[in-house]
């Protein structure tokens, strides 16, 4: 009998309250892409970090970039999906009163930095060296707030 404090590997379905091995797997991914980067992530410390065997990860992703790509997707649908209704606000607001939506913007941002630093660590890093991963990453992650943070800019420009 073994000594070893690590916990033997649980075999079988993941019970009800646990994510799925894909969320399992985007989660940990997200989390190793921002502390470590993409070169120096490993699937099989992702897997591990997961919980999952490494070939769940090559079934579900197929390799390192494709996983990469998925983080990406699910980040810029995450952060669109929770903050549409608070984009939609300052936009609104940014038609009569720019000084304030910007202010509003500005603070918005920042508290969800610091909410969430992994997803603003992700965004952060190097994407994969691949042709079109940073027009990808910039565009999916960057390129929203940045345009609204544009078209804010312009409307203080505008004479009152």
């Amino acid at each position: 009998m073994s000594n070893s404090t690590t916990p033997p590997k649980r075999r079988g379905r993941r019970q009800r309250n646990e994510l799925s091995g894909r969320e399992a797997l985007l989660s940990a991914a997200i989390k190793a892409f921002a502390q470590h980067g993409y070169e120096a992530a490993s699937l099989r410390a992702i897997a591990a970090s997961a919980g999952v065997d490494v070939a769940l990860c090559a079934r579900l992703f197929g390799n390192k970039a494709n996983l990469w790509q998925a983080v990406l997707d699910t980040v810029a649908e995450t952060f669109e999906q929770q903050h549409r209704a608070t984009f939609a606000a300052i936009d609104v607001l940014a038609d009569s009163h720019p000084y304030q939506a910007m202010y509003q913007f500005i603070e918005f941002h920042t508290h969800f930095t610091v909410q969430n630093p992994e997803l603003s660590a992700f965004s952060c890093k190097k994407p994969p060296c691949h042709p079109n991963a940073q027009p990808l990453s910039n565009g999916k992650l960057l390129s929203p707030c940045n345009d609204r943070c544009l078209r804010l800019s312009q409307k203080l420009k505008q004479p009152r």
